[in-house]
């Protein structure tokens, strides 16, 4: 479900104890309703996030901090995420000192934010994005594509916006991605791609997803543009409207980009 700000003190209210028996991913849900609306009772939020696996344990407490205003310590996060060798296109991602991560939304419209995108040393697009017609304020530059999972019966179609897409380096953001179609590209390892979950949700939108594998898994120097979370009142895309799915959880994502990844990511920003 889509946690908003405004429900999340209703939420936590509905489970004032343990949520309904199996529902491991409902108690980590109250966890992420907590930090939206603070002030919930701290022994059940204890009891939730001991049953959390230790990478989401620690990731969750290390938001409480930020929730709690107090300072991030992410030594042990780092410590616990897994290591291994990089796919070509994540090797450059891991390589390069600042990173623009240029979402879709329609504050981009009239930014004129071209060349503060392409001073960094790696562009990265979300689901291959339009650019023509709209150079001056999204730029030009495709380093990488990250895609969503769900997309992967559209890529033909995606790929076809752009004519410098068909030599983009691209990787899937979920581990369930076929590898049967030759169109079909790589996907982030699944030891990352896992990691980017236990760090977040299970349902990220893709946006969210590269930005956690970029600022917190892959330490690198961030810089969001074009991140407006769906506002309401705006179209969703710069250059049409459309909608997020139900399963994304913006208020977090937003708190999560606002709050808590400026504190644990050195030089993250928004622009």
């Amino acid at each position: 479900m889509r946690i908003s700000a405004l429900f999340a003190p209703a939420l936590l209210e509905r489970w004032p104890d343990d949520p309904p028996a199996g529902a491991a991913a409902r108690r980590a849900e109250w966890l992420r309703c907590a930090l939206l609306a603070p002030g919930a009772d701290p022994a059940t939020w204890d009891r939730f996030a001991a049953t959390l696996p230790p990478l989401a344990r620690l990731a969750h407490d290390a938001q409480r901090h930020a929730a709690a205003g107090l300072p991030v310590d992410a030594a042990p996060l780092l410590a616990a995420l897994p290591a291994g060798p990089l796919p070509g296109p994540l090797a450059r991602l891991a390589a390069a000192e600042s990173v623009a991560i240029i979402g879709n939304g329609a504050g981009l419209l009239g930014s004129g934010a071209a060349a503060a995108i392409e001073a960094h040393d790696l562009v990265l697009r979300l689901n291959f994005p339009v650019v023509t017609g709209h150079e001056a304020d999204v730029g030009s530059r495709a380093d990488l594509v990250i895609v969503a999972e769900a997309k992967r019966w559209q890529l033909d179609e995606l790929r076809a916006r752009e004519a410098a897409y068909a030599t983009t380096p691209a990787l899937a953001a979920r581990v369930a991605w076929p590898r049967k179609a030759e169109a079909t590209p790589d996907q982030v390892p699944r030891p990352l791609a896992e990691a980017v979950v236990a760090l977040g949700y299970h349902q990220p939108t893709t946006g969210f997803f590269a930005v956690l594998l970029a600022a917190l898994v892959l330490r690198r120097r961030v810089t969001l543009f074009g991140f407006d979370f769906f506002s309401p009142g705006r179209p969703g895309h710069y250059w049409g409207d459309t909608s997020a799915g139900a399963q994304h959880e913006l208020a977090y994502e937003r708190w999560m980009a606002e709050r808590f990844l400026p504190l644990a990511c050195p030089g993250f920003r928004i622009a």
